[in-house]
């Protein structure tokens, strides 16, 4: 091989010899001579040998310049090359110290080129790793194959980097080894590797199966949860087809499934797959569609929905047993979250006139008297907030407005799956009805005891004090005014007994709608009218809640109409609502009342006879929360209004 290589580069210099004497030949014979023709041929001939020589000497030097230069470029380009590589490229002697380093190496380790000379690269190891370098260098001076390790450096800032050395031996002049090693640094590279392992170790240790496959349902991944739902092994799952899994039932919406994800990117839904023994069970899918090797496909994370299903099963198995107790429970029992009424029991609905239908969705509310919207809505939120609500009372329309008292307590409570609130009413409308009653008939009683009291301890002064007087004097006829005048009080005294007779039962029956129009009919009947004519124009359906005994001031009314109203012909009862409340109107053309005594009527004492009348009459009149008073014109007639709030009237037909 030597023997032909020399040959050939003979027999190039002989061409490029050849080559440039001719050149120099040209050059020559271009150049005028002044001398040449008086000099003779031998000399001219020994002068033309050596002006071509010297030509060709010049000739050779420019090429010479130019190879130079040329050369000069290219190890420029070959040095930036190597110093401006994305490795550092090292060469080491057979003692492992840095004879020849490129920038990026020196940059490497943080160290300048300069200060790497002749360092030992052992020194830049970490000490952990010394075994793994020493083997290397090693197999690098005896092997002449291509050597490689992966280990760890310590940059002169102390951060250590990961890096991947390559090595070969080279033979010197000298006639011994040096090492020239390319050293690349993984770490970002590792950081990335370790970034991978870690998710795929999270991948299949997931509680939940992750699956990607393409759109035609071959499965390119599967994790662990995976194979262990569907009872096989990773080599069996990883070689099915999404469809062999599936159920049947499935296949009519897998292609709506495919164009939603298409269209938006992602969809959820159920579905239910076949183990490997047969069996089934659902799963909850969520299916995204992702990039995987540069092809659109499907990422598909799935959970076991068994467990679910069996709870939600249990949960409606026990809901419905304990919706049967609640049916028969005879207190009302909602169900609300929002305001609006998520549940009702047969005895809430029937209790206030509804179907279970017809009060599922609507607001709660609208079934809470307007009054007591405050106290519901405040109870409402403190349940919300955690706080403990004590028993409350609370009122209640039926679907006609009828009214219900009923007390409260609740909860908070789990109803199907979210928060909601559990209100349990027990209705003591009766037991308030008896409470009024009873309170009812306490006032009648003490007002009744009070006056009678009253008037008889000054009925007995009077007759006490005539006694005396016809004690103390001598003369008979005054004696006889006396006696005449005690007779007449002990006649005022029979007339108070006898009232207490006439209202015997005044309190012993509870208050209660009482329809005016017959009331009024009644009465009408009892006085003694003369001429008198009475209108009645109140309507017939109109009920008050009041005392049955509220005849009583109608009776009072029209007798002090026509005891003491002078000539009158006409007694008209009427009635009209006023600012929601129902006014009851009496008048007569009397003479009518004057406007300093129009108070004064309702005092006890104030009159003829008992002097009790239109006293007893209001206080009958407020024990339900009615009002009355006098507003008539003197010389016209008197007119008395009684005033029934809201809720103490109704219009009811029959």
């Amino acid at each position: 091989m030597d023997v032909t290589m020399c040959g050939r580069e003979k027999k190039k210099y002989k061409s490029d010899e050849k080559q440039l004497r001719t050149s120099a030949e040209n050059l020559l014979s271009t150049m005028p001579d002044s001398y040449q023709e008086n000099i003779e041929k031998t000399n001219l001939e020994v002068i033309h040998e050596l002006r071509v020589h010297q030509i060709e000497l010049e000739i050779q030097n420019e090429e010479l310049k130019k190879a130079q230069l040329e050369l000069e470029l290219s190890r420029d380009r070959y040095r930036d090359l190597y110093d401006f590589a994305p490795v550092g490229y090292f060469t080491v002697t057979d003692t492992a110290l840095i004879k020849e380093v490129n920038l990026s190496g020196a940059a490497l380790l943080g160290v300048a080129r300069g200060q790497l000379m002749n360092a030992r690269f052992r020194g830049f190891v970490s000490p952990l790793e010394y075994d793994v370098w020493d083997r290397f260098f090693l197999a690098l001076l005896e092997e002449d194959e291509k050597q490689t390790c992966m280990l760890s450096l310590d940059r002169s800032d102390g951060k250590r980097i990961d890096v991947r050395i390559q090595g070969v031996r080279v033979l010197t002049d000298a006639g011994v080894f040096q090492g020239r090693i390319l050293v690349l640094d993984i770490s970002g590279q590792k950081e990335a590797d370790e970034k991978i392992r870690i998710l795929a170790q999270i991948a299949d240790e997931a509680p939940a199966s992750i699956t990607i496959h393409d759109f035609l349902g071959n499965i390119l991944y599967a994790n662990e949860e995976t194979f262990r739902l569907h009872g096989y092994t990773r080599e069996e799952f990883l070689v099915k087809n999404l469809h062999e899994i599936d159920f049947p039932e499935s296949e009519p919406y897998i292609e709506e499934r495919m164009q939603k994800i298409r269209d938006v990117g992602e969809a959820e839904f159920e579905v239910y797959h076949y183990r490997k023994d047969g069996s089934s069970f659902p799963l909850l899918v969520h299916a995204k569609m992702v990039t995987w090797a540069k092809k659109s496909v499907l990422l598909s994370i799935a959970t076991d929905l068994t467990e679910r299903k069996q709870a939600e099963k249990n949960r409606i198995e026990s809901e419905e047993r304990y919706r049967g107790l609640i049916r028969e429970i005879p207190d009302y029992i909602l169900v609300h979250r929002g305001g609006k009424i998520l549940f009702e029991n047969p005895a809430a609905a029937a209790a206030l006139h509804y179907t279970l239908e017809e009060m599922v969705g609507t607001p709660l509310l609208s079934y809470v008297a307007p009054e007591s919207h405050a106290v519901v809505t405040a109870a409402v939120q403190e349940r919300i907030a955690g706080k403990e609500i004590l028993l409350y009372e609370i009122t209640v329309l039926t679907k006609e407005g009828m009214e219900h008292i009923a007390e409260v307590r609740g909860t908070r409570i789990l109803y199907e799956g979210e928060a909601a609130s559990l209100v349990v009413l027990n209705d003591i409308t009766n037991r308030k009805k008896a409470e009024n009653a009873l309170q009812e008939a306490l006032s009648k009683l003490h007002l009744l005891t009070s006056l009678t009291r009253h008037d008889i301890i000054n009925q007995l002064t009077a007759i006490q004090l005539y006694h005396d007087m016809a004690l103390e004097t001598g003369d008979v006829a005054q004696v006889y005014d006396y006696i005449s005048n005690a007779k007449e009080v002990c006649n005022k005294l029979e007339a108070i007994i006898g009232f207490t007779r006439e209202y015997e039962e005044f309190g012993t029956i509870s208050s209660g709608w009482q329809r005016i129009y017959q009331i009024l009919d009644l009465v009408k009947r009892e006085i003694s009218l003369g001429k008198t004519t009475v209108i009645n124009q109140i309507p017939e359906d109109l009920e008050v809640y009041s005392d049955p005994i509220i005849r009583k001031v109608f009776s009072t009314l029209m007798d002090n109409s026509i005891r003491h109203g002078g000539v009158l012909s006409t007694i008209r009862f009427s009635c009209h609502e006023e600012k929601g409340s129902m006014v009851i109107v009496f008048e007569d053309d009397g003479i009518g009342i004057p406007d300093q005594e129009k108070e004064r009527i309702f005092q006890n004492g104030y009159g003829k006879n008992t002097g009790i009348g239109l006293f007893l009459a209001r206080e009958i009149l407020s024990i339900t929360g009615l009002t009355i008073r006098e507003s008539g014109v003197e010389g016209k007639g008197s007119r008395f209004e009684i005033t029934v709030p809201v809720g103490k009237f109704r219009r009811t037909p029959g």
